[in-house]
Parts: C-alpha cells; structure tokens; sequence
C-alpha cells in the first residue's frame, strides 16, 4: 500500500487537509509543496526570518537609545558646568550688595 502524504488544498472555497497517496495528488494537480510537511518547513524558515530581523532591529535601537543615553548625560554635564560658571561672577556681585526691595534709604531709615 502506498504512503499516505497530508495535503493543504481548498475543496470548494474552505481550507483544509486532505490525506492522498502520490498517484492520487498528481492526479489533482499537487506537488511535494503543497504537503503540510513543505509548508510547515516553510513557515518555520519564514518565523526564523522574521525572528532574526526583528532582533537585528532591536539591537540597532538599542545602540540608538545608549548612544541618545550618553549624549544627553554629555549635555547634562556641560550645561552644569555652563550654569556654575555663570552663577559664580553672579553670586560675587550680589553679595557685596544688599537687593533693592531692601536697602535702606533717608525716607524709610526713621520708620
């Protein structure tokens, strides 16, 4: 008795799985890429694809995301040496004087 081999094919407009020998599927038109064997090689070579991509991807973004990590700690690092450097000259001045709302002036000196 022949081998029987599981056949993807469509009977009247439905999807379904149909068991034939060689002779019978040549017979209808089927070939070896048609067996659920071949196309379920063939979705795990196209799932191994899609997998292998998607972690290529993954890895460039996450080289994209350290390198924007470590360009904004460069960023953060310079601004706050920018602002010490311009609150020093600031905190110099303003120390020698006393802020206008409260200085002490001939009218208000009586009160």
């Amino acid at each position: 008795m022949s081998e029987l081999k599981e056949y993807d094919v469509v009977v009247n407009g439905w999807p379904t799985t149909v068991k034939l020998t060689e002779a019978d599927a040549a017979e209808r038109g089927l070939t070896d890429e048609n067996t659920v064997e071949h196309r379920g090689a063939v979705d795990a070579a196209e799932t191994e694809r899609r997998a292998a991509e998607q972690a290529e991807t993954d890895r460039l973004a996450a080289e994209q995301a350290e390198a924007d990590r470590l360009a904004a700690e460069e960023a953060a690092t310079n601004q706050a040496a920018a602002d010490e450097t311009a609150a020093a000259p600031a905190e110099a001045t303003a120390k020698g004087r006393t802020p206008a709302n409260k200085s002490r002036t001939a009218a208000n000196k009586g009160a």
